[in-house]
């Protein structure tokens, strides 16, 4: 009998796609102007990267991908589609951020992310451990440039950001390249009613 061949993995998650607004594009344009600058330090996430994630999956078989679309499809196809605003900027300890305004729509948001998160445990896929707590992230940076940053952020907050729209989830494929990240689309589920691309 010849040997069972091992499933190739992939690593995947779940998201939000972004285009970005004029706001976003101003900031994206001078955070790379602070790359060039720090390119060692400071690498600010391309425009085709820009994406709100729902849910970190890591490692995960090609074989499995089919059941993981049944509960994207299942957690979000009958969802309405709305839009969220964008607020920020924030950091974490190695990254630059814009968040979402707590109101209806980001409870909205939290509410698909938790179903999807807990589908995705029903099905046998490692749970979160961490509060999900939404963002785009806009640049990532080596720890102790944070206070660098501060000017920077005092100046753009306030900014009216614009809204991150939600009409789709996407399943993404995260490859670590020479040049930095490159994600993929491998499937996308539309909300209810979601208007024609």
């Amino acid at each position: 009998m010849a040997p069972l061949k091992k499933s190739k993995k992939m690593r995947l998650f779940l998201g939000i796609g972004y285009s970005p607004s004029t706001a976003v594009r101003r900031l994206l344009d001078e955070l790379q102007s602070v790359e060039q600058s720090q390119a060692r330090e400071f690498k600010t996430t391309p425009v085709g990267n820009l994406h709100v994630t729902l849910k970190f999956l890591g490692p995960v078989p090609e074989a499995e991908v089919t059941r993981l679309i049944d509960v994207m499809e299942s957690g979000v196809s009958a969802r309405e589609p709305f839009a969220a605003n964008l607020s920020g900027p924030g950091c974490f300890s190695n990254s630059l951020w814009l968040g979402l305004e707590k109101n209806e729509q980001w409870s909205a948001l939290c509410e698909m992310a938790a179903e999807l998160e807990a589908g995705m445990a029903s099905a046998g896929f490692p749970p979160e451990t961490r509060s999900y707590r939404p963002h785009l992230t806009v640049a990532r940076f080596k720890p102790g440039l944070r206070l660098k940053l501060s000017e920077l952020m005092d100046r753009y907050s306030g900014v009216n950001w614009g809204t991150l729209p939600v009409h789709a989830i996407h399943l993404y494929r995260s490859e670590t390249l020479s040049e930095g990240p490159r994600y993929s689309i491998l499937h996308t589920v539309k909300l209810k009613t979601s208007p024609a691309d």
